[in-house]
């Protein structure tokens, strides 16, 4: 039989013991369920990540990989719709396949609270990503700029304004007459906020005694253009004082418009 004063201790011990097994068991168990959670976490972070750039992945490389016949053209990326489009392209050209790979191990969606609408590729490695709105643009162009401004150039492209060309009229009229006419006679396209200027004038190469004009307008105008519809295009004349023509879209499309000189009205397209 142990000694009074040695039990005290012996108790003291096994505590102790205890204390220290058990701590190592719960700091074991935590270990796990942080494991765990960290593996779950990084499968949802990547799934999302995947989810976010599937278009980046998808779409055809300019060495031919997928479907390379749909990429497009610079300039038709520019001169088409409103939306705000960034282009990121290589400072050194190489294959898109490489600038995919800096992309995705570079800019993080899910942490920067990215959004964009499509992504499309351009020549020598670059890509062009398309937002619907100049906040979204503006906050996807400074995140790259910070992550990749050191291999690649990334800036905002700027929207060409839609251009319009008014072909057929059989008097030579100075630009300001002819968009006083056009002004007048469709107030419910030109609206306060709209803006047209003529950018040329001349006749055509095929018939020196019919004129041309190329018009340049906003994008307000242009969607109210498109919300009215087209008109098939029609046989120019000349009929004393009213002049007929057709104003016509550069990329598609035609309208007709019939000026009275003496007295403008409001006839729509």
């Amino acid at each position: 039989m142990l000694p009074r004063w040695l039990c005290g201790c012996t108790q003291t011990i096994e505590n102790k013991f205890d204390d220290k097994k058990l701590q190592d068991i719960f700091d074991k168990r935590c270990a796990a369920l942080f494991e765990d959670f960290s593996v779950k976490f990084e499968t949802l972070k990547t799934e999302f990540l995947n989810s976010a750039l599937e278009k980046i992945s998808d779409f055809p490389t300019s060495s031919g990989e997928n479907n390379a016949s749909t990429t497009t053209t610079f300039a038709e990326e520019v001169i088409h719709g409103p939306e705000q489009k960034i282009i990121v392209k290589p400072k050194n050209p190489q294959e898109t396949s490489r600038t995919k790979h800096d992309l995705l191990t570079s800019v993080n969606p899910v942490d920067h609270d990215i959004q964009f609408e499509e992504v499309r590729h351009i020549k020598d490695g670059g890509m062009l990503f398309q937002c619907s709105q100049s906040a979204e643009a503006s906050k996807l162009e400074k995140v790259m700029h910070e992550k990749l401004s050191d291999n690649y150039n990334v800036h905002i492209l700027k929207t060409l304004h839609p251009q319009i060309r008014v072909v057929g009229y059989a008097e030579n009229l100075d630009g300001e007459s002819l968009l006083q006419y056009i002004l007048k006679q469709n107030d419910t396209i030109f609206g306060t906020n709209s803006d047209c200027k003529v950018v040329r004038t001349g006749a055509t190469n095929k018939n020196k005694a019919i004129f041309q004009a190329t018009l340049q307008s906003n994008q307000e105008m242009r969607e109210q253009m498109d919300l009215k519809g087209f008109n098939p295009t029609v046989k120019p004349y000349d009929q004393k004082k009213k002049i007929q023509y057709t104003m016509e879209n550069l990329d598609g499309g035609t309208l007709e418009i019939t000026l009275d000189q003496d007295s403008p009205s409001k006839k729509g397209f």
